[in-house]
């Protein structure tokens, strides 16, 4: 499997807490098959006016846009997560990936083996994982 996977650093995600291994179990107990209301709220409320060339010149906002007030937010989210959403509902970095990659290491929670991984190349916004079954 390869993935292109976006590196908060760089994006409008910047101001989310990266996604631990933690986060991906509580999903696979809940029997997400969608974005949850959270994830949606985090979308909307914590989003960064920031893209990958301002990021790599160190131009990066010191808040979070306020394109909602948290109010408003928490009505929508409401509302948007009675349907499919799409929201980015896993944030990471290249090496938080490689972390949770590695705490699943030695269990049966991922049929999936690290081959292969590319740090995000400059003025670019993503990073690239090969996993292969096990």
């Amino acid at each position: 499997m390869f993935l292109a996977v976006p590196d908060r650093r760089y994006t409008f995600d910047y101001f989310k807490p990266v996604s631990d291994a933690v986060d991906w179990i509580a999903a696979y107990d809940v029997e997400a098959i969608k974005p949850t209301r959270y994830q949606i709220l985090r979308g909307l409320y914590y989003h960064a006016a920031l893209k990958a060339p301002q990021a790599w010149a160190g131009t990066v906002p010191t808040d979070h846009m306020r394109r909602f007030s948290m109010s408003d937010a928490l009505e929508k989210s409401a509302d948007l997560a009675k349907v499919y959403t799409d929201t980015h509902c896993w944030v990471f970095t290249y090496d938080s990936l490689l972390r949770v990659l590695s705490d699943f290491e030695g269990t049966d929670l991922i049929p999936w083996t690290l081959v292969h991984s590319a740090d995000v190349k400059r003025n670019s916004s993503e990073f690239h994982v090969i996993l292969e079954a096990t």
